[in-house]
């Protein structure tokens, strides 16, 4: 009988080294399978081109290496959206007569799920119909104040215009923040402020007048289209009650689009400006 059970033993442990060696094999295999299906991922995409008109919205991306496919999402201003799968980096939202702007999500969609988001504020602009130049107008974009707020402050702002001829603008939501919106608690601008800014169309150099009522803090700054600080034209200087008239050489400057932000003591107004050769 003892002989019978050592001999049972024999075969018992040799069988059970067997499982333990089969378990953490299947083991390490899953985890090796895992592992395989995480490395065969992709990123968001990304350099995003959008194009306006024929009221159509054209998006275009790099191609994601490894994609299945892509999700885009477009939320309209006036309520619309479009959702749909693409397998290309292409695709032609259609936009109704009332949308102006929009929030787009474009994912890709990897072997191992959904990658990261690539998203932006889209704001569709015909820009200053008065002057028929490529850069928007600063009281219609004030409108967005609101809309811009709540992103981010690193969220991408791109603004694309009706006319084809005119490139986009991309900006950050703290840019346009800064450039179109009131500072202090990001309110909308005023609608008027008593000020003059002439010669406008400027060549090398263009005033500011306006008057106070008491003595105030005055700032005014020139940024360029994008958004971007070009100079600092007057920093908190304190400034007197009465008519004054400032003047400002910009000879240094290229021609284009610019846009005047002026602080009159607590009230703020936007001004755009062209200089020509």
């Amino acid at each position: 009988m003892i002989t019978n059970l050592q001999s049972n033993n024999k075969i018992m442990i040799p069988n059970l080294f067997k499982k333990i060696a089969f378990l953490l094999f299947t083991i390490l295999s899953i985890s090796l399978f895992n592992q395989s299906i995480a490395q065969v991922g992709c990123s968001a995409p990304s350099s995003l081109v959008v194009n306006s008109g024929q009221s159509q919205l054209s998006l275009s991306w790099g191609t994601v290496v490894n994609a299945k496919g892509y999700n885009v999402s477009v939320a309209f201003d006036d309520g619309t959206s479009y959702n749909n799968n693409s397998l290309n980096n292409t695709v032609s939202v259609p936009i109704s007569a009332k949308a102006t702007s929009a929030n787009i999500s474009i994912s890709t969609v990897c072997a191992n799920g959904v990658s990261a988001l690539l998203k932006k504020f889209i704001i569709v602009t015909q820009g200053d119909v008065n002057t028929l130049d490529c850069a928007p107008d600063p009281e219609e974009m004030s409108d967005y104040c609101d809309a811009v707020k709540t992103l981010k402050e690193n969220a991408v702002i791109l603004i694309t215009f009706d006319e084809s001829n005119c490139p986009n603008i991309t900006m950050t939501a703290a840019a346009f923040l800064k450039l179109y919106c009131v500072e202090i608690g990001f309110g909308r601008l005023p609608a008027s402020l008593p000020v003059k800014v002439s010669p406008n169309p400027f060549n090398q150099d263009f005033s500011i007048q306006f008057s106070l009522t008491e003595t105030s803090a005055i700032s005014a700054r020139l940024y360029g289209s994008n958004g971007q600080l070009v100079k600092q034209l007057a920093d908190q200087e304190t400034t007197e009650a009465g008519v004054h008239n400032l003047r400002f050489e910009t000879q240094d400057l290229p021609s284009g689009v610019y846009l005047l932000r002026l602080s009159l003591g607590n009230e703020q107004s936007l001004h755009k400006l062209m200089k020509v050769d």
